[in-house]
Formats: structure tokens, sequence, C-alpha cells
């Protein structure tokens, strides 16, 4: 019995970090296709990152709601995703929720990893 316990317990721990392996080279790749400005495939590559809690996807992705990068413009999203951020501290999205607040049209363009 306790065979399997550890076999089961083996495998979970190889999916895991393979799982968070998956994460970290694709919010890596993600970032620098946004910084590259291919903002189409760092929308697609940073968006199941946001959605996993990222909270510097989730402001990337927010930023592109904003600008309409690499996506259609919807300032909705775009809140939406910028305040999911903020709430996890991300120190750009906090900045750019002040900036909402006051209706500035730009915010902090970069964001941190």
């Amino acid at each position: 019995m306790s065979g399997v316990r550890i076999i089961i317990f083996v495998t979970c721990c190889f999916f895991g970090l393979t799982s968070c392996s998956f994460h970290n080279i694709n919010m890596q790749k993600g970032m620098y296709d946004y910084k590259m400005n291919d903002y189409r495939s760092a929308f697609i590559r940073l968006k199941p990152e946001a959605i996993y809690g990222n909270p510097d996807a989730q402001y990337a992705i927010g930023y592109m709601y904003y600008y309409g990068k690499g996506v259609y413009e919807d300032r909705d999203r775009a809140r939406y995703w910028i305040q999911r951020a903020a709430a996890k501290g991300q120190p750009l999205a906090i900045a750019a929720l002040s900036a909402l607040a006051v209706e500035k049209k730009s915010f902090p363009v970069v964001p941190t990893m």
C-alpha cells in the first residue's frame, strides 16, 4: 500500500514541477514578445498566465486591452485585468488604476518581471 502512495506522490510532484516550468517559459516568451512589440504573440502567451494569476501578465493583458495592442481595444476588460494585478500588488497596475481614476489616457508602459 505504501508503495502505491509513493508512486502517486512522485507522479504528482513531477507533474506539478512540469506545470511550473511550462508557466515560467510561457511567461518569459510572452514578456519577450511584449518588449519586442509583438503584441499579438504576447497576448496569446500571456493571457493564460493572467488567468493563472500572474500579476505581471494581468497588467500586460490590461495594458494591451486598454490601448488595443494585439487585441481589440476594450476599456472594461482593461480595467478588469489591471484591477486584478493591482489587487496582487503589481506596482505599475496600482499606478495605472490611479491614472484611470483621474481619467488620464496613459499609464506605465513596461510590466516588470
